[in-house]
Protein backbone atom coordinates (compact mmCIF):
# COMPACT_ATOMS: atom_id res chain seq x y z
CA UNK A 1 0.00 0.00 0.00
CA UNK A 2 2.91 2.34 0.75
CA UNK A 3 4.67 1.80 -2.32
CA UNK A 4 1.42 2.16 -4.37
CA UNK A 5 -0.05 5.67 -2.47
CA UNK A 6 2.76 7.42 -4.62
CA UNK A 7 0.82 6.54 -7.54
CA UNK A 8 -2.19 7.87 -6.88
CA UNK A 9 -3.23 10.87 -9.14
CA UNK A 10 -5.17 12.82 -6.05
CA UNK A 11 -4.76 10.72 -2.86
CA UNK A 12 -7.44 12.47 -1.13
CA UNK A 13 -7.85 10.46 2.16
CA UNK A 14 -5.85 7.66 1.09
CA UNK A 15 -3.20 8.42 2.61
CA UNK A 16 -4.32 8.98 6.12
CA UNK A 17 -6.08 5.25 5.87
CA UNK A 18 -3.05 3.98 5.41
CA UNK A 19 -1.48 5.26 8.50
CA UNK A 20 -4.05 3.90 10.05
CA UNK A 21 -3.79 0.70 8.42
CA UNK A 22 -0.03 0.64 9.27
CA UNK A 23 -0.81 0.71 13.07
CA UNK A 24 -3.33 -2.27 12.88
CA UNK A 25 -1.19 -4.40 10.89
CA UNK A 26 1.84 -3.72 13.58
CA UNK A 27 -0.70 -4.77 16.21
CA UNK A 28 -1.84 -8.20 13.89
CA UNK A 29 1.82 -8.94 13.20
CA UNK A 30 2.67 -8.74 17.43
CA UNK A 31 -0.44 -10.91 18.40
CA UNK A 32 -0.88 -14.77 18.11
CA UNK A 33 -3.97 -15.63 16.13
CA UNK A 34 -5.77 -16.30 19.36
CA UNK A 35 -4.93 -13.05 20.97
CA UNK A 36 -6.65 -11.10 18.43
CA UNK A 37 -9.53 -8.97 19.48
CA UNK A 38 -12.13 -8.52 17.14
CA UNK A 39 -14.73 -6.09 18.88
CA UNK A 40 -13.32 -2.49 18.80
CA UNK A 41 -14.29 -1.92 22.27
CA UNK A 42 -12.20 -5.25 22.92
CA UNK A 43 -9.03 -3.91 20.92
CA UNK A 44 -9.23 -0.59 22.45
CA UNK A 45 -8.60 -2.39 26.51
CA UNK A 46 -6.10 -4.37 25.21
CA UNK A 47 -4.46 -1.42 23.09
CA UNK A 48 -4.82 0.87 26.51
CA UNK A 49 -3.45 -1.95 29.13
CA UNK A 50 -0.28 -2.57 26.52
CA UNK A 51 0.06 0.83 26.33
CA UNK A 52 -0.36 1.86 29.71
CA UNK A 53 2.61 -1.03 30.83
CA UNK A 54 4.79 0.18 28.36
CA UNK A 55 4.81 3.81 28.67
CA UNK A 56 7.90 4.38 26.84
CA UNK A 57 6.69 2.74 24.07
CA UNK A 58 6.01 4.61 21.15
CA UNK A 59 4.34 2.20 18.90
CA UNK A 60 1.87 0.98 21.68
CA UNK A 61 0.83 4.71 22.52
CA UNK A 62 0.14 4.92 18.44
CA UNK A 63 -1.97 1.90 18.66
CA UNK A 64 -3.98 3.10 21.70
CA UNK A 65 -4.99 6.31 20.09
CA UNK A 66 -5.82 4.79 16.66
CA UNK A 67 -7.97 2.28 18.78
CA UNK A 68 -9.34 5.86 20.75
CA UNK A 69 -10.20 7.44 17.45
CA UNK A 70 -11.72 4.63 15.64
CA UNK A 71 -14.15 4.34 18.22
CA UNK A 72 -14.89 7.98 18.04
CA UNK A 73 -12.96 9.17 20.68
CA UNK A 74 -11.23 11.84 18.82
CA UNK A 75 -10.43 14.58 21.45
CA UNK A 76 -9.19 11.61 23.70
CA UNK A 77 -6.89 10.51 20.43
CA UNK A 78 -5.72 13.96 20.00
CA UNK A 79 -4.41 14.42 23.26
CA UNK A 80 -2.77 11.01 23.68
CA UNK A 81 -0.87 11.79 20.23
CA UNK A 82 -0.22 15.65 21.25
CA UNK A 83 2.04 13.96 23.95
CA UNK A 84 3.53 11.85 21.27
CA UNK A 85 4.59 14.58 19.06
CA UNK A 86 5.87 16.37 22.02
CA UNK A 87 8.43 14.43 22.46
CA UNK A 88 9.63 13.60 19.13
CA UNK A 89 8.50 15.27 16.02
CA UNK A 90 7.43 12.54 13.64
CA UNK A 91 5.18 13.12 10.36
CA UNK A 92 2.94 10.09 10.95
CA UNK A 93 1.82 10.77 14.60
CA UNK A 94 1.19 14.58 13.38
CA UNK A 95 -0.90 13.02 10.38
CA UNK A 96 -3.30 10.83 12.75
CA UNK A 97 -2.98 14.19 15.22
CA UNK A 98 -4.60 16.15 12.30
CA UNK A 99 -7.28 13.44 11.73
CA UNK A 100 -8.04 13.90 15.54
CA UNK A 101 -8.71 16.96 15.30
CA UNK A 102 -10.89 17.63 12.24
CA UNK A 103 -13.13 14.87 13.89
CA UNK A 104 -12.95 16.58 16.85
CA UNK A 105 -13.94 20.22 15.36
CA UNK A 106 -10.75 21.47 17.25
CA UNK A 107 -9.75 24.07 14.38
CA UNK A 108 -8.00 26.38 17.20
CA UNK A 109 -5.51 23.14 18.38
CA UNK A 110 -4.78 22.48 14.83
CA UNK A 111 -3.74 25.83 13.72
CA UNK A 112 -1.51 26.21 17.34
CA UNK A 113 0.10 22.85 17.04
CA UNK A 114 1.40 23.97 13.45
CA UNK A 115 2.45 27.38 14.28
CA UNK A 116 4.02 25.92 17.67
CA UNK A 117 5.92 23.53 15.74
CA UNK A 118 7.01 26.03 13.31
CA UNK A 119 8.61 28.33 16.04
CA UNK A 120 10.27 25.27 17.30
CA UNK A 121 14.37 25.38 17.03
CA UNK A 122 15.19 22.22 15.71
CA UNK A 123 14.51 21.49 11.64
CA UNK A 124 12.51 18.44 12.09
CA UNK A 125 9.84 19.82 13.90
CA UNK A 126 9.94 22.70 11.40
CA UNK A 127 9.03 20.40 8.88
CA UNK A 128 6.36 18.88 10.41
CA UNK A 129 4.90 22.12 11.67
CA UNK A 130 5.13 23.01 7.35
CA UNK A 131 3.58 19.61 6.05
CA UNK A 132 0.50 20.70 9.15
CA UNK A 133 0.47 24.29 8.14
CA UNK A 134 0.05 23.17 4.41
CA UNK A 135 -2.69 20.82 4.45
CA UNK A 136 -4.37 22.92 7.10
CA UNK A 137 -4.46 26.02 4.97
CA UNK A 138 -4.88 24.24 1.87
CA UNK A 139 -8.41 22.73 3.33
CA UNK A 140 -9.27 26.49 3.97
CA UNK A 141 -8.98 27.80 0.55
CA UNK A 142 -5.75 29.14 1.52
CA UNK A 143 -4.00 27.99 -1.20
CA UNK A 144 -1.48 31.11 -1.15
CA UNK A 145 -0.15 30.52 2.40
CA UNK A 146 -0.31 26.85 1.81
CA UNK A 147 1.82 26.94 -1.45
CA UNK A 148 4.93 29.31 0.56
CA UNK A 149 5.19 26.02 3.22
CA UNK A 150 5.24 23.67 -0.13
CA UNK A 151 7.68 25.96 -1.47
CA UNK A 152 10.28 25.65 1.33
CA UNK A 153 9.50 22.46 2.06
CA UNK A 154 10.21 21.57 -1.75
CA UNK A 155 14.13 22.67 -0.87
CA UNK A 156 14.41 19.58 0.78
CA UNK A 157 14.91 16.11 -1.34
CA UNK A 158 12.56 14.20 1.19
CA UNK A 159 9.70 16.15 0.28
CA UNK A 160 10.79 17.62 -3.19
CA UNK A 161 8.27 15.08 -4.76
CA UNK A 162 5.49 15.53 -2.67
CA UNK A 163 5.42 18.75 -1.79
CA UNK A 164 5.61 19.82 -5.79
CA UNK A 165 2.46 17.65 -5.98
CA UNK A 166 0.65 19.10 -3.09
CA UNK A 167 1.05 22.26 -4.88
CA UNK A 168 0.34 21.02 -7.84
CA UNK A 169 -3.45 19.71 -6.29
CA UNK A 170 -3.83 23.31 -4.81
CA UNK A 171 -3.31 24.77 -8.61
CA UNK A 172 -5.80 22.12 -9.83
CA UNK A 173 -8.36 23.68 -7.43
CA UNK A 174 -7.52 26.75 -8.48
CA UNK A 175 -8.18 25.76 -12.34
CA UNK A 176 -4.26 26.93 -12.82
CA UNK A 177 -3.25 24.80 -15.46
CA UNK A 178 0.02 26.37 -16.41
CA UNK A 179 1.11 25.54 -12.67
CA UNK A 180 -0.02 22.24 -12.76
CA UNK A 181 2.01 21.01 -16.12
CA UNK A 182 4.88 22.84 -15.03
CA UNK A 183 4.52 20.91 -11.31
CA UNK A 184 4.01 17.63 -13.06
CA UNK A 185 6.78 18.24 -15.16
CA UNK A 186 9.32 19.10 -12.92
CA UNK A 187 8.14 15.83 -10.79
CA UNK A 188 8.33 13.53 -13.33
CA UNK A 189 11.85 14.93 -14.21
CA UNK A 190 12.85 14.43 -10.59
CA UNK A 191 11.42 10.60 -11.02
CA UNK A 192 10.35 9.34 -14.18
CA UNK A 193 8.78 6.44 -13.06
CA UNK A 194 6.96 7.74 -10.28
CA UNK A 195 3.29 7.04 -10.48
CA UNK A 196 2.86 4.16 -12.94
CA UNK A 197 1.20 6.47 -15.04
CA UNK A 198 -1.35 8.04 -12.73
CA UNK A 199 0.89 11.80 -12.67
CA UNK A 200 0.78 11.38 -16.90
CA UNK A 201 -3.21 11.23 -16.75
CA UNK A 202 -3.09 14.68 -14.89
CA UNK A 203 -0.63 16.23 -17.29
CA UNK A 204 -2.45 15.42 -20.18
CA UNK A 205 -5.53 16.87 -18.61
CA UNK A 206 -3.39 20.05 -17.39
CA UNK A 207 -1.64 19.97 -21.18
CA UNK A 208 -5.13 19.09 -23.52
CA UNK A 209 -6.63 22.80 -21.61
CA UNK A 210 -3.37 24.24 -22.57
CA UNK A 211 -3.38 22.81 -26.17
CA UNK A 212 -0.08 21.55 -25.71
CA UNK A 213 -0.60 18.22 -27.84
CA UNK A 214 2.98 17.49 -27.97
CA UNK A 215 2.96 16.97 -24.23
CA UNK A 216 -0.46 14.71 -24.53
CA UNK A 217 0.84 12.58 -27.20
CA UNK A 218 4.32 12.30 -24.80
CA UNK A 219 2.42 10.70 -21.88
CA UNK A 220 0.28 9.01 -23.69
CA UNK A 221 2.17 7.06 -25.23
CA UNK A 222 4.08 6.62 -22.51
CA UNK A 223 1.27 5.27 -21.15
CA UNK A 224 1.25 3.02 -24.39
CA UNK A 225 -1.45 4.71 -25.78
CA UNK A 226 -1.95 4.48 -29.52
CA UNK A 227 -2.93 8.00 -31.28
CA UNK A 228 -2.77 8.72 -35.08
CA UNK A 229 -0.44 11.46 -36.33
CA UNK A 230 2.94 12.73 -34.70
CA UNK A 231 1.81 16.30 -33.99
CA UNK A 232 -0.78 18.63 -33.69
CA UNK A 233 -4.86 18.49 -31.57
CA UNK A 234 -5.62 14.47 -30.98
CA UNK A 235 -8.82 14.17 -32.77
CA UNK A 236 -9.91 9.75 -32.13
CA UNK A 237 -12.77 7.32 -32.38
CA UNK A 238 -13.05 5.27 -29.28
CA UNK A 239 -15.42 4.86 -27.31
CA UNK A 240 -19.67 6.19 -25.75
CA UNK A 241 -19.55 8.12 -22.62
CA UNK A 242 -21.18 10.21 -20.73
CA UNK A 243 -20.22 13.90 -20.11
CA UNK A 244 -22.45 15.53 -16.94
CA UNK A 245 -22.43 19.56 -17.84
CA UNK A 246 -23.38 22.05 -15.51
CA UNK A 247 -25.65 24.55 -17.23
CA UNK A 248 -25.70 28.11 -16.86
CA UNK A 249 -28.75 27.99 -14.03
CA UNK A 250 -26.35 24.87 -12.36
CA UNK A 251 -28.51 22.12 -13.45
CA UNK A 252 -26.88 18.89 -14.22
CA UNK A 253 -27.38 17.12 -17.43
CA UNK A 254 -25.80 13.85 -18.57
CA UNK A 255 -24.99 13.85 -22.30
CA UNK A 256 -23.91 11.23 -24.25
CA UNK A 257 -20.63 11.66 -26.48
CA UNK A 258 -17.76 10.17 -28.10
CA UNK A 259 -14.60 10.10 -26.62
CA UNK A 260 -11.88 11.63 -29.05
CA UNK A 261 -8.75 11.55 -27.04
CA UNK A 262 -7.69 10.82 -23.35
CA UNK A 263 -9.24 13.88 -22.26
CA UNK A 264 -11.19 15.07 -24.48
CA UNK A 265 -15.08 14.03 -26.04
CA UNK A 266 -17.65 15.27 -28.53
CA UNK A 267 -21.05 15.52 -27.47
CA UNK A 268 -23.10 13.80 -29.24
CA UNK A 269 -26.05 14.21 -27.81
CA UNK A 270 -28.70 17.09 -27.61
CA UNK A 271 -29.30 19.34 -25.19
CA UNK A 272 -32.00 20.82 -22.61
CA UNK A 273 -33.52 23.19 -24.82
CA UNK A 274 -33.68 25.70 -22.28
CA UNK A 275 -30.42 26.72 -22.17
CA UNK A 276 -27.59 26.94 -24.99
CA UNK A 277 -26.79 24.29 -26.96
CA UNK A 278 -24.41 21.53 -26.06
CA UNK A 279 -24.96 19.45 -29.32
CA UNK A 280 -21.56 19.34 -30.81
CA UNK A 281 -19.39 20.70 -28.53
CA UNK A 282 -15.69 19.40 -27.80
CA UNK A 283 -15.20 19.43 -24.35
CA UNK A 284 -12.37 18.40 -21.65
CA UNK A 285 -13.33 15.83 -18.35
CA UNK A 286 -11.73 14.92 -15.57
CA UNK A 287 -10.64 11.30 -16.43
CA UNK A 288 -11.65 10.50 -12.82
CA UNK A 289 -14.99 9.04 -13.35
CA UNK A 290 -17.84 10.56 -10.94
CA UNK A 291 -20.44 7.30 -11.97
CA UNK A 292 -21.11 4.72 -14.58
CA UNK A 293 -24.69 4.43 -16.22
CA UNK A 294 -26.28 1.19 -18.08
CA UNK A 295 -24.94 0.94 -21.28
CA UNK A 296 -27.13 2.02 -24.73
CA UNK A 297 -28.10 -2.06 -24.65
CA UNK A 298 -29.22 -4.40 -21.79
CA UNK A 299 -25.76 -6.59 -22.41
CA UNK A 300 -23.36 -3.74 -22.98
CA UNK A 301 -20.87 -3.05 -20.10
CA UNK A 302 -21.32 0.57 -18.22
CA UNK A 303 -21.07 3.71 -19.71
CA UNK A 304 -18.47 5.75 -17.65
CA UNK A 305 -19.94 9.33 -16.77
CA UNK A 306 -17.44 12.07 -16.79
CA UNK A 307 -17.45 15.62 -15.24
CA UNK A 308 -17.07 18.26 -18.01
CA UNK A 309 -14.06 20.53 -16.72
CA UNK A 310 -13.80 23.36 -19.88
CA UNK A 311 -15.43 23.66 -23.62
CA UNK A 312 -12.91 23.43 -26.10
CA UNK A 313 -14.78 24.27 -28.77
CA UNK A 314 -18.36 25.02 -29.58
CA UNK A 315 -20.86 23.42 -31.75
CA UNK A 316 -22.17 26.08 -32.75
CA UNK A 317 -25.92 24.28 -33.18
CA UNK A 318 -29.62 25.68 -33.11
CA UNK A 319 -31.98 23.30 -31.70
CA UNK A 320 -35.44 23.23 -31.53
CA UNK A 321 -38.79 20.68 -30.49
CA UNK A 322 -40.80 18.78 -32.88
CA UNK A 323 -44.05 16.93 -31.73
CA UNK A 324 -47.26 15.89 -32.69
CA UNK A 325 -48.59 12.55 -34.00
CA UNK A 326 -46.58 9.57 -34.74
CA UNK A 327 -46.25 9.00 -38.24
CA UNK A 328 -45.36 5.39 -38.07
CA UNK A 329 -41.86 4.05 -37.98
CA UNK A 330 -41.13 4.14 -41.72
CA UNK A 331 -42.51 8.10 -41.71
CA UNK A 332 -40.53 8.78 -39.09
CA UNK A 333 -37.17 7.41 -40.71
CA UNK A 334 -37.79 9.82 -43.76
CA UNK A 335 -38.21 12.82 -41.16
CA UNK A 336 -34.95 11.89 -40.24
CA UNK A 337 -33.57 11.68 -44.11
CA UNK A 338 -35.04 15.07 -44.66
CA UNK A 339 -33.49 16.82 -41.17
CA UNK A 340 -30.06 15.21 -41.99
CA UNK A 341 -30.64 16.38 -45.84
CA UNK A 342 -29.83 19.96 -44.54
CA UNK A 343 -26.87 18.77 -41.83
CA UNK A 344 -29.29 18.41 -39.08
CA UNK A 345 -29.68 15.57 -36.69
CA UNK A 346 -32.98 14.06 -34.80
CA UNK A 347 -33.18 12.41 -31.86
CA UNK A 348 -36.46 10.92 -29.95
CA UNK A 349 -37.75 11.73 -26.52
CA UNK A 350 -40.65 10.48 -26.08
CA UNK A 351 -41.75 6.83 -25.58
CA UNK A 352 -43.93 4.30 -26.53
CA UNK A 353 -46.83 5.34 -24.21
CA UNK A 354 -46.61 9.26 -25.52
CA UNK A 355 -50.24 10.17 -26.41
CA UNK A 356 -51.29 12.97 -27.84
CA UNK A 357 -55.16 14.44 -27.97
CA UNK A 358 -56.26 16.02 -31.22
CA UNK A 359 -58.84 19.31 -31.25
CA UNK A 360 -61.45 16.61 -31.90
CA UNK A 361 -60.58 14.55 -28.86
CA UNK A 362 -59.31 11.48 -30.38
CA UNK A 363 -56.04 10.08 -29.12
CA UNK A 364 -53.12 9.37 -30.87
CA UNK A 365 -49.51 7.96 -30.59
CA UNK A 366 -47.23 10.86 -30.14
CA UNK A 367 -44.36 11.57 -30.90
CA UNK A 368 -41.78 14.36 -29.25
CA UNK A 369 -38.37 15.13 -30.89
CA UNK A 370 -35.47 17.50 -30.81
CA UNK A 371 -33.50 18.50 -34.24
CA UNK A 372 -30.57 20.03 -34.00
CA UNK A 373 -28.83 22.20 -37.23
CA UNK A 374 -25.39 23.71 -37.07
CA UNK A 375 -25.50 27.84 -37.22
CA UNK A 376 -24.16 27.96 -41.02
CA UNK A 377 -27.74 25.56 -42.15
CA UNK A 378 -30.31 27.83 -43.38
CA UNK A 379 -33.35 27.39 -41.44
CA UNK A 380 -35.41 29.23 -43.91
CA UNK A 381 -34.81 26.32 -46.22
CA UNK A 382 -34.29 23.29 -43.70
CA UNK A 383 -37.85 24.37 -42.56
CA UNK A 384 -39.51 24.40 -45.71
CA UNK A 385 -38.16 21.14 -46.21
CA UNK A 386 -39.72 19.49 -42.99
CA UNK A 387 -43.10 21.41 -43.71
CA UNK A 388 -43.41 19.69 -47.26
CA UNK A 389 -42.57 16.37 -45.77
CA UNK A 390 -45.31 17.01 -42.77
CA UNK A 391 -47.92 17.61 -45.37
CA UNK A 392 -47.89 14.09 -46.71
CA UNK A 393 -48.14 12.64 -42.97
CA UNK A 394 -51.82 11.75 -41.82
CA UNK A 395 -51.20 13.71 -38.45
CA UNK A 396 -49.98 17.53 -37.82
CA UNK A 397 -46.35 17.81 -36.53
CA UNK A 398 -45.63 21.03 -35.13
CA UNK A 399 -42.30 23.21 -34.42
CA UNK A 400 -43.46 26.54 -33.23
CA UNK A 401 -39.79 27.39 -32.25
CA UNK A 402 -38.17 26.59 -35.41
CA UNK A 403 -40.89 28.13 -37.80
CA UNK A 404 -40.19 31.34 -36.02
CA UNK A 405 -36.45 31.08 -36.14
CA UNK A 406 -36.85 30.95 -39.88
CA UNK A 407 -38.41 33.64 -39.67
CA UNK A 408 -42.15 31.93 -41.50
CA UNK A 409 -44.62 33.77 -39.55
CA UNK A 410 -47.87 32.17 -40.76
CA UNK A 411 -46.28 28.54 -40.18
CA UNK A 412 -45.13 29.74 -36.51
CA UNK A 413 -48.60 30.93 -36.07
CA UNK A 414 -50.58 28.17 -37.13
CA UNK A 415 -48.36 25.91 -35.22
CA UNK A 416 -48.82 27.70 -31.98
CA UNK A 417 -52.52 27.42 -32.47
CA UNK A 418 -52.69 23.95 -33.01
CA UNK A 419 -50.24 23.32 -29.56
CA UNK A 420 -52.60 25.69 -27.90
CA UNK A 421 -55.86 23.52 -28.92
Amino acid sequence: MERLASKLRRPLGRLDRLARARLSLEIAESQPIAARPSDPEDILRVRAAASAARLGDRVLARRHAAALFDLGFASESAALLERLLAERPDLDVARLLENAYLAAGESDRHRALGERLLAAGDDASRRVGRWISARRLARQGDFTGSNEHLVALATDERDAVAARLFRASNARAQRDWPAVLRLIDEVLALDPNLGGGGHHWERMLAATLLGAWDKVRDSAARLGMTIAGDAGPIDECWELCKIRVVHPDGELQDLWARRSGPCTAKLLQISSLRHPQRYGDRVAFDTLAVEDAPGPNEADPPVMIYAELATLARGGCFAFRIDGVHPGEPALAGLRRVVEAHRGALQLQSGAGYRIVSPEGAEHPGLCAFIVYPAEVELARAAAALDAYARTLPGPLMWPELAEAAGDDETCSRHRMLVGA
